[in-house]
């Protein structure tokens, strides 16, 4: 046997086609036994025009152009020496991503807080484009911008609760197979610094000013550096009420005349701030005397007061008399009756006036009869009625008339020395009581008259609420309460329902019953129940409507709450929609110590009271397993 060997020229060290300014470098594939050219991403090329192939060393010839097709394989026939030839076999492909990767892959923000995440695709030559998206739910607490190339700006919605969390999700544009996560975790936007705004001094030095009964609406800022905190809640408070109050929504009514000190407290971070105020006092607008008219025996004295509007100081009272002969009237407001006849008694404060009639009698006649008349005998519980006296001899120097009521408690006397009887009837017993009238000049002459307080009539019974809707699960019930009308009326009321089948009542008989779905009832049909209170032949009635309908979703406010030890605050439960029915919550600990608090319910509200210093993190489940969003509570302990 001969061997034979053939030379056909050296190996290749480089191969490249190009197409105008494309240029692609061909790499040997073992697996294809191929020079294999690909194709970036970026780079365009026209498969319908020729290549131009370059190569080393120029000891192989070529000759002409080629055309290739995208993943096909082609022959090319290289000669060395003019008379041997090399084949090489050539493929077009374009550049795969393999992996994708995500930088930052989690991040933590604050509410109103952005920040921007990159993808990046390998090989580098492979298509770039991206797809964000965010994972089914944290479209509420997050939103994107894209940004140039594979770049997103991720900004967290201001109003996201803080401890809720989100995923954003990249994927590449060419491989949807090919994905990264970045968790979003929202944390606390601590605040350190409150402003005070609606007041421009404040301070210990300068206090600002208001007057008596005027009002002024503060407002306040929070701030987390130089920016606005996400809760700008505040809890307002005043170091003395009865000088100057503060509503809940920042409106200081100043009520007395002295100092206090306005303080409010950020819910996040606890950050105090304080103006100090001096309330004087309201200007004057009127004066008036607590006696418009008086009856007054010759030698008798009266004082009279003046009286200024609320909140005012009267300053100096000028005293004048029309008549000091009848009544004179010292600097004090003293009246001293000096003789028969009648005088104006004049109060002066700056330019305001006002008066009192004074007319004096000698006292010498006394009384000797006095008859008593009332329009009614029987008069209904609440009602204000007249007792006329008619008083000989009728020149009598003094006819006033000391009035008493056997039983004050069933029948009161408003004015107990007039000459007319003034009375109201407190309770109406069915029970007479006297009423009597005495002289006051001395002579010990009275008289009596049998009035007979009666229970009002009920005119109609008013209930908290016509229309009540609950669930099957609602064992808590709804409370409903029945008024009688008038508010002066008494009796007994009494509850009865027509489907005790599908409600129960806690009661027959009062002024209040809970009503409750039947234990297992079937709520999902809309079942409805009347309940009626009746008194005498008066009823009022409630529709009670049995209904499931399941919450979407429940939100806690405020989301962030600073308790002091043994301190009691409110908790915001809102269900969508409002009318969801099951709403009793199960209290779930996140995060810290859940024996730092205790939550309780009171009737369709939650309350928080600190029971020792820590903090916990806790969110609210219902019976259908919605979830609501985390609420912070911190508890200090300000022994």
């Amino acid at each position: 046997s001969y061997t034979v060997k053939v030379d056909t020229g050296p190996e290749l060290t480089s191969i490249k086609l190009k197409q105008g300014e494309n240029s692609l470098e061909g790499q040997w594939d073992i697996e294809r036994e191929c020079y294999v050219f690909t194709v970036p991403a970026l780079v365009q090329i026209d498969y319908d025009q020729p290549f131009i192939l370059e190569w080393t060393p120029d000891t192989l010839t070529h000759s002409g152009s080629l055309k290739l097709n995208l993943n096909e394989m082609q022959s090319v026939q290289f000669i060395y020496a003019d008379q041997f030839t090399r084949t090489i076999r050539l493929m077009i492909v374009e550049s795969k991503a393999d992996s994708l990767s995500v930088s930052p892959q989690t991040l933590s923000l604050k509410p109103g807080e952005s920040s921007t995440v990159n993808a990046v695709i390998q090989p580098d030559s492979a298509s770039q484009k991206v797809n964000w998206t965010l994972q089914p739910g944290s479209e509420q607490f997050l939103e994107l911008e894209m940004l140039e190339g594979s770049a997103v700006q991720v900004k967290v919605k201001a109003d996201a609760p803080v401890g809720a969390s989100a995923v954003l999700i990249a994927e590449s544009e060419a491989d949807a197979s090919l994905r990264a996560e970045v968790s979003v975790f929202i944390i606390k936007n601590n605040a350190d610094t409150v402003k005070i705004l609606g007041i421009e001094d404040g301070s210990s030095d300068r206090p600002a000013v208001l007057k008596v009964h005027q009002t002024l609406q503060l407002s306040a800022e929070v701030y987390a550096g130089d920016e606005l905190a996400t809760n700008q809640h505040v809890t307002w408070s005043s170091s003395d009420p009865t000088i100057a109050s503060i509503s809940l929504d920042g409106t200081i009514n100043a009520l007395s005349t002295g100092s206090a000190t306005i303080q409010a407290v950020s819910d996040d971070g606890g950050i105090k701030v304080e103006i100090h105020l001096r309330i004087e006092p309201a200007d004057l607008s009127g004066i008036t005397i607590d006696k418009t008219s008086l009856l007054m025996i010759k030698g008798s004295h009266e004082q009279l007061h003046v009286l200024a509007n609320e909140g005012s100081e009267l300053g100096e009272i000028h005293w004048t008399s029309s008549d000091p002969a009848i009544a004179k009237v010292d600097s004090e407001g003293t009246i001293t009756a000096l003789k028969s006849g009648q005088a104006v008694i004049t109060a002066k404060v700056s330019e305001y006036e006002a008066s009192c009639t004074v007319k004096v009698v000698s006292g010498d006649i006394k009384i000797t009869s006095i008859d008593l008349s009332s329009a009614a005998a029987q008069v209904e519980a609440g009602q204000t009625f007249l007792i006329q006296a008619d008083v000989l001899p009728e020149d009598a120097g003094n006819k006033i008339l000391k009035w008493t009521s056997s039983d004050e408690a069933l029948i009161h006397v408003v004015n107990k020395n007039s000459s007319v009887g003034v009375l109201q009837v407190r309770k109406g017993t069915g029970t007479p009581v006297m009423i009597t009238a005495e002289a006051m000049d001395g002579s010990g002459t009275k008289a009596s008259i049998m009035i007979t307080p009666m229970p009002s009539t009920i005119s109609g019974i008013e209930l908290s609420s016509n229309f009540i809707r609950l669930g099957a699960k609602d064992q808590e019930g709804t409370l409903l309460r029945a008024s009688l009308l008038p508010i002066t009326a008494e009796g007994t009321i009494t509850w009865q329902t027509d489907r005790s089948d599908l409600i129960s009542l806690s009661s027959n008989e009062g002024a209040s019953v809970i009503v409750r779905p039947q234990p297992g009832v079937d709520a999902r049909n809309d079942n409805y129940a009347i309940v009626t209170a009746s008194s005498g032949d008066v009823q009022a009635q409630c529709v009670v409507l049995l209904s499931e309908i399941a919450a979407e979703s429940i939100t806690l406010e405020p989301v962030s709450m600073l308790l002091n030890v043994d301190e009691e605050q409110k908790i915001l439960v809102a269900f969508t929609p409002e009318n969801a029915t099951n709403t009793i919550l199960e209290w779930q600990v996140l995060d810290g110590d859940g024996t730092a608090v205790l939550i309780s319910r009171k009737g369709s509200s939650y309350t928080a009271v600190g029971l020792k210093a820590g903090e916990v993190t806790l969110q609210a489940v219902n019976e259908e397993g919605i979830i609501s969003n985390p609420i912070h509570l911190s508890v200090k302990d300000e022994g």
